[in-house]
């Protein structure tokens, strides 16, 4: 049964944000998976108390993860890829001695890790919000300009952080707790953006939410998280295109949380596909088809310039379609309605067309390089 997966996470929410880091560091991206892989046994480090076989896993992946990078590393010194945030980070070591090989191979983990972990989670909270408020996804659909708000009450609702932790810089005190310098703090963002001090009737999701941007799910101060632009920006393209592509997506049953107590996502997430646009059944094409453009890009050309370029201009002029080919624009040609092959038979309604996002760049919002 096409029209039915079990595999919304691992091959739709998880490639997307996966193929995305990868094109932007200069990694393989058929890889991806084996990253993802890598990624999901790191994120145990980052819970205390964690039993003893994740710790195991952990350690394991996180051994093989830096195994690998460094042997990627020293490839990138051989042979660079121009225009790649890994072989500029490569070239400021050996030309200007910025870092030391430890430093470089640490930020290159850290950056292809958290380019795509905390994304993952993101989208498919996203999924799950939407879905168990169709109200709040009628209103998406009659008014599409909320897209970009409604990823912010995402991030607020359901943090894909939970938990950070501060070292105290000097003696202070905060809501009558004295902290002295030196002092490890755990901060609960997730507590933080449900405070009703702060949001009203906090429990409640809602994408017209008028402050819905003044949660901390990405830090803030010098922390901001470096990647919230490219997150906001995939979160709202793959939840778009998925949700126009498969317009009768339902769960099929409860989706299953992550193990994880500092990262929040969901591992698993049964949906049925319903009146398939493509009839394909296919997760992996989050590229719209109608309107005579390309989500991804904006281009009428029929090449497409990159998934970031009309909002951010983080990616250059690199197509970073999920299966990571390059190649002409699939956004030009509404395609003709095929029934999906489900024993319900239903079928697609409509011609498939989108309104493309006009990507305003948020005001005050710390640029990403490009």
């Amino acid at each position: 049964d096409v029209c039915s997966s079990d595999l919304l996470v691992r091959d739709y929410a998880g490639l997307l944000p996966a193929t995305v880091i990868a094109e932007m560091l200069g990694a393989p991206t058929d890889m991806r998976a084996q990253f993802l892989h890598w990624g999901a046994g790191a994120a145990f480090s980052l819970d205390p108390g964690m039993v003893y076989p994740d710790f195991r896993r952990s350690e394991t992946d996180l051994a093989d993860f830096e195994r690998w990078m460094r042997g990627h590393v020293e490839q990138v010194r051989r042979d660079p890829v121009p225009g790649t945030i890994l072989a500029d980070l490569v070239a400021a070591t050996d030309e200007q001695g910025a870092l030391d090989d430890t430093e470089l191979v640490g930020v290159a983990m850290l950056l292809l890790a958290a380019g795509f972990e905390t994304t993952v989670n993101l989208i498919g909270n996203a999924v799950v919000l939407l879905l168990r408020n169709p109200d709040q996804l009628a209103l998406l659909r009659e008014r599409p300009e909320h897209w970009e708000n409604a990823v912010d009450e995402v991030l607020r609702l359901e943090s894909p952080v939970q938990r950070t932790a501060r070292v105290v810089a000097r003696d202070t005190e905060v809501a009558g707790e004295r902290l002295t310098k030196g002092t490890l703090v755990g901060l609960v963002l997730a507590a933080a953006n449900r405070d009703p001090r702060a949001f009203e009737d906090p429990a409640r999701f809602d994408v017209t939410r008028a402050n819905a941007s003044a949660h901390l799910a990405f830090s803030g101060g010098p922390h901001y998280c470096l990647g919230a632009g490219l997150a906001r920006m995939e979160a709202e393209v793959a939840l778009r295109a998925l949700l126009d592509r498969f317009p009768d997506l339902a769960l099929d049953g409860p989706p299953r949380r992550r193990r994880t107590r500092v990262l929040r996502g969901y591992d698993a997430m049964p949906v049925r596909l319903g009146g398939c646009r493509t009839g394909s059944g296919s997760l992996v094409d989050p590229i719209v088809r109608g309107g005579g453009r390309c989500l991804h890009c904006a281009s009428t050309t029929g090449r497409c310039h990159g998934l970031a370029a009309p909002r951010a201009r983080m990616l250059g002029p690199r197509s970073v379609i999920p299966d990571g080919s390059l190649g002409p624009c699939r956004g030009l040609t509404p395609p003709p309605i095929a029934p999906c092959r489900s024993s319900s038979s239903a079928t697609g309604s409509g011609a498939g067309s989108s309104t493309l996002p006009s990507w305003p760049q948020r005001p005050g919002s710390p640029s990403m390089p490009s």
